[in-house]
């Protein structure tokens, strides 16, 4: 989908129709069960609850096990530095079945880093856990 250019929310019934079209079996039946319970309910389909409903279904719990574990237990590393643990944690995190959401993300991030890294982040560059979006707090990581 990304090679032919299916970015965003736009090209969401397209992305919806390839998972159902590449799917089969129990999964196919599965995935086209809700979409025409949608189509009956008459809301559109999202594909990103539709993957994470097939997900929570198929993929054993004990593989999304490893994911959140390190997304909780992962530490900052002053000799790698603030950039370095952003960008780890933000891949564990997307690595997670269900992704947290971003104040989760936010407070997961500030609250790993030393006490005088996290001042300077909410001080001087007016970093939030509720406000402060993914683009914001790269910024600030910069």
């Amino acid at each position: 989908m990304l090679s032919s250019g299916w970015k965003g929310s736009g090209f969401n019934e397209l992305h919806v129709h390839n998972l159902t079209v590449t799917l089969e079996g129990n999964a196919h039946e599965l995935a086209m069960h809700q979409v025409q319970s949608d189509i009956h309910n008459r809301c559109k389909t999202k594909f990103w609850e539709l993957l994470k409903y097939l997900m929570c279904t198929y993929i054993k719990k004990s593989a999304a096990v490893t994911s959140t574990k390190a997304f909780k237990t992962m530490a900052y590393n002053s000799s790698k530095g603030v950039k370095h643990f952003y960008t780890q944690l933000l891949c564990v995190a997307e690595d997670m079945i269900t992704v947290p959401n971003q104040a989760s993300f936010n407070k997961r991030f500030l609250n790993a880093l030393p006490s005088e890294i996290k001042r300077e982040l909410v001080l001087h560059d007016q970093v939030s856990v509720d406000f402060t979006s993914k683009e914001q707090l790269w910024t600030a990581v910069l």
